[in-house]
């Protein structure tokens, strides 16, 4: 009887040190922004008695990795919108016959806060107001950052630039205009526009109607009236096509949107919103 009992004793220590003695994979990760590099900590246990052991990382289908310290910068389909990736650790030893290990863990790669705007300058009399038309994420849980000129500044989500502020920068001069944004999760990420208005809008711009025709327009714009300039902008300023002494202008092969059709005629200015399609 007693003879029995050792021996159970003992095949259940053998067991247990048999236990202890194989391959455990192991590792962790830390999620990162997109473009950053993830770096995971390998924490298998490898018994001294196996002697070296063999590593292989699968990195969701984007690669694979010998090192025993495995790191990878992960793809995303949009660099916008977190993904968790699927990361495999496969342990072999050299033994024969071989014990192997391998374990799945998922990571997470965070996308980059959504930047995007367009600016448009209104003008009231001899005043100029800078209004934005945001497609950045709105809310407050993020930090915000407007750069217009390396000057004028704001934290707010959706500012307003306005009145005495903004007339160095309507001179139809270039200037960086730039949004700048932090998620909760530290990732950073920024858009930078040009900004650029041109100078006759200080002046006596007067907004009107009926200058061009077809509006919507397709092909070719007729005008009013011959003018000494004619400038066809975009919403951020930048200008797209021009003529001078015309009564016409050509928008063939013009991306469809809204434009500023700006018209000078003896030193006097005006402006039309035009449509092309």
């Amino acid at each position: 009887m007693k003879k029995a009992i050792l021996s159970l004793l003992l095949t259940g220590l053998i067991s247990a040190v048999s236990a202890q003695d194989t391959i455990r994979a192991s590792f962790e990760s830390t999620p990162v922004c997109f473009g950053a590099q993830t770096q995971f900590i390998n924490k298998t246990y490898v018994p001294a008695s196996l002697g070296t052991v063999d590593y292989v990382w699968k990195f969701a289908g984007q690669g694979t990795s010998t090192s025993p310290f495995g790191k990878h910068t992960f793809k995303l389909t949009d660099s916008l919108k977190s993904q968790s990736f699927p990361v495999t650790l496969v342990v072999t030893s050299r033994t024969n016959p071989p014990d192997i290990d391998s374990i799945t863990i998922n990571t997470d790669v965070y996308g980059l806060p959504r930047t995007w705007f367009t600016w448009e300058v209104e003008n009231d009399g001899q005043t100029q107001t800078v209004s934005i038309d945001s497609l950045a994420i709105d809310d407050d849980i993020y930090f915000y950052q407007w750069n217009l000129g390396g000057i004028l500044k704001s934290n707010d989500r959706r500012p307003t630039f306005g009145g005495s502020d903004i007339k160095p920068f309507v001179d139809g001069k270039n200037y960086n205009f730039t949004l700048f944004m932090r998620s909760p999760d530290g990732c950073e990420n920024q858009y930078i526009s040009t900004f650029m208005y041109d100078a006759l809008s200080v002046g006596d711009l007067s907004p009107e109607s009926n200058l061009a025709f077809p509006n919507p327009a397709n092909g070719r714009v007729h005008l009013n009236k011959v003018y000494d300039r004619v400038q066809l902008m975009d919403l951020q300023g930048r200008l797209v096509v021009e003529a001078t002494s015309a009564d016409e202008l050509a928008v063939s092969g013009i991306n469809a949107g809204q434009y500023i059709l700006h018209l000078t005629l003896d030193g006097a200015a005006s402006q039309q919103r035009l449509y092309i399609h």
